[in-house]
């Protein structure tokens, strides 16, 4: 009997009447680095320098060229330094506490990356395991392309997973959210870096999970693949190839356990095999609201950013602390470009608004964005800050924010669509423009803070959603306190 993403929401959803408050067991904290031990292993060299381009320059560009003759593996070591670097560390010993590139609930980071090579040169053929701790490939077996059901001119691949104890071990049964969630801010992180690069690649929700799983080794009963990007080497079997004699052709052991004290939730298990199965012919569904009276973006101002994209990656953090001020009008319209800009490239599954409180030029209330009109459109035309915070589980500091960026998804329309798979879908596409704001948010020198803890129902009743959509993620954006 399969679980809808509609019921898994709803099962999962917080009610201040109805919490089931526990307390963490540290004795079982999950590790947040997975290394698995005895491999053959590769080291990248940091990259010499790092991409000029503004953000709005990277998402503007098309993607057209293959993965560059000279130096590939330099070019790789850039891609994987972007989309996953350890940027911060705090403490030491087993305390220690390191920060990433891309963001995650609770610091717990579910995500892991892999990268499938064929014919580049100075990498072994093979599926590696990439360790963002010490920006290392780990050989782990042969890469078979027809596992990814892709053309065999794909020599470079990436697949993003998630083990689900690192974020159950504080979320429980509500975790596979976050999974999702957070698998969306890598791979947001992933497609910046490959469009840094000018990379063509492609994005894969839909894939045969048995194959690519099975590809990776994986134990599916703690990790599970989630995302597959793919690229156009045009290279063929054998060419350029760097074969690893003792290790090419053999499937070596990928363990996920990261605690002693792991347990399995019914409900995380249920939702991912229900969305396991693809409907061939499933097409997307999105959440809209109506408005007779749309507001058209401004012009972007080229000065409104601070920082290139590779220093906005690399500086990135969670802010918890607002000063009351306006955001500038500048600096709210260019992001709302960036966001109307990525949105054309994501599957229409998810909607975005946002809650307007200290913004120069426009109204509080609650609107939501047309990325195809370049518009947006009043929904609720009164401040709804306050209300919002109180929804996020009382977390008052984020009526301080200038705004609370929101995404939205009929869940229910969804699931007749596009089956459980859908709720996937919808996840990963919040977690990738939640990624985007965030880096947007850096650029503009402005603080970010994605929440995806709140009372559901209280959070709909306050955005005045439609009977079946939900929230399904929020970033409250604002000028930091102290600059």
């Amino acid at each position: 009997m399969s679980l809808w993403g509609f019921e898994y929401h709803e099962k999962t959803g917080y009610d201040r009447d109805r919490m089931d408050m526990h307390g963490l067991d540290w004795s079982s904290q999950p590790s947040v680095f997975k290394s698995p031990d005895g491999l053959s292993t590769l080291d990248l060299e940091p990259p010499e320098s790092l991409p000029e381009s503004t953000l709005s320059e990277i998402l503007d560009a098309k993607s057209t060229i293959k993965v560059p003759e000279e130096s590939p593996i330099g070019t790789l070591s850039e891609i994987l330094f972007l989309a996953h670097e350890v940027t911060a560390k705090t403490g030491s010993g087993p305390g220690a506490f390191y920060f990433r590139s891309p963001a995650s609930a609770g610091a717990l980071y579910p995500f892991e990356l892999y990268v499938c090579c064929r014919g580049i040169s100075g990498i072994p053929d093979g599926v590696h395991h990439h360790n963002a701790a010490t920006q290392t490939l780990a050989h782990l077996g042969p890469f078979n392309e027809s596992s990814l059901s892709v053309d065999a001119s794909c020599g470079l691949a990436f697949v993003l997973t998630s083990i689900f104890f690192r974020s159950a071990w504080k979320y429980r049964d509500r975790a596979y959210r976050y999974c999702l969630l957070d698998t969306g801010h890598l791979l947001e992180n992933l497609l910046l870096a490959l469009k840094s690069q000018n990379i063509d690649h492609a994005v894969h929700y839909d894939f045969d999970d048995d194959a690519v799983n099975g590809m990776l080794n994986l134990d599916t009963g703690r990790e599970v693949a989630l995302a597959v990007v793919t690229t156009d080497t045009g290279a063929t079997a054998g060419e350029n190839a760097q074969k690893d004699p003792d290790h090419s052709d053999e499937v070596v052991e990928n363990p996920a356990v990261v605690s002693s004290g792991e347990k399995s939730y019914d409900l995380i298990r249920e939702i991912h095999t229900s969305s396991s199965v693809v409907r061939k012919d499933a097409h997307a569904a999105s959440q809209g609201q109506e408005s007779s009276s749309p507001i058209s973006l401004s012009p972007a101002d080229s000065g409104a950013g601070r920082l290139n994209y590779a220093e906005a990656v690399l500086r990135r953090r969670s802010c918890r602390h607002f000063a009351q001020m306006d955001i500038g009008s500048s600096s709210f319209n260019l992001l709302l470009r960036l966001i109307c800009s990525e949105m054309e490239n994501t599957g229409g599954c998810t909607s975005t608004g946002f809650v307007c409180s200290r913004v120069e030029g426009v109204a509080p209330g609650f609107y939501m964005l047309d990325p195809g009109a370049k518009e947006f459109v009043p929904v609720v035309k009164k401040n709804i800050i306050h209300d919002m915070a109180r929804a996020c589980l009382e977390q008052h500091w984020l009526a301080d924010c200038g705004a609370h960026f929101v995404f939205i998804s009929d869940l229910k329309e969804l699931d007749s669509r596009r089956g459980p798979r859908g709720y996937r879908h919808a996840m990963l596409d919040a977690g990738r423009l939640g990624q985007l704001i965030y880096v947007a948010a850096t650029v503009l020198g402005l603080g970010c803070c994605g929440i995806g803890a709140f009372f559901d129902r209280e959070a709909a009743a306050c955005l005045q959603l439609e009977e079946d959509a939900s929230m399904l993620y929020l970033l409250g954006v604002g000028n930091r306190e102290n600059g």
